[in-house]
């Protein structure tokens, strides 16, 4: 979902201020996500990642733009990992393997 991360950074929205000590606005789009990959574990689209997502949009009936969710929560399966950090933890309740994380929940 990298491509998504920096599409998002691109547009400025950036949750950086709200975790740690990430970069003050005013930061170029390409340093922000240069500065986040420092410390960031990249997962693999494979084709186990393809195949779990079909089978989460089938079972979940899930439509229109939730399909990157289901990507996402796919993607988070294959590689074992449970939490995520989100702003939108609603889009992750049909989910129930997936704990979404709020930012300012770390504060």
């Amino acid at each position: 979902m990298v491509h998504r991360y920096q599409h998002l950074v691109a547009a400025g929205h950036h949750p950086a201020n709200a975790v740690s000590r990430g970069p003050s606005r005013g930061w170029h789009p390409l340093t922000i996500v240069t500065w986040n990959e420092s410390f960031l574990t990249i997962l693999p689209e494979t084709l186990e990642v393809f195949a779990a997502g079909k089978r989460l949009i089938s079972a979940h009936e899930v439509r229109g733009v939730q399909v990157h969710t289901a990507r996402l929560a796919a993607n988070m399966r294959v590689h074992g990992v449970s939490n995520l950090l989100t702003l939108n933890g609603a889009d992750f309740r049909r989910f129930p393997d997936i704990l979404p994380v709020k930012p300012a929940d770390l504060a």
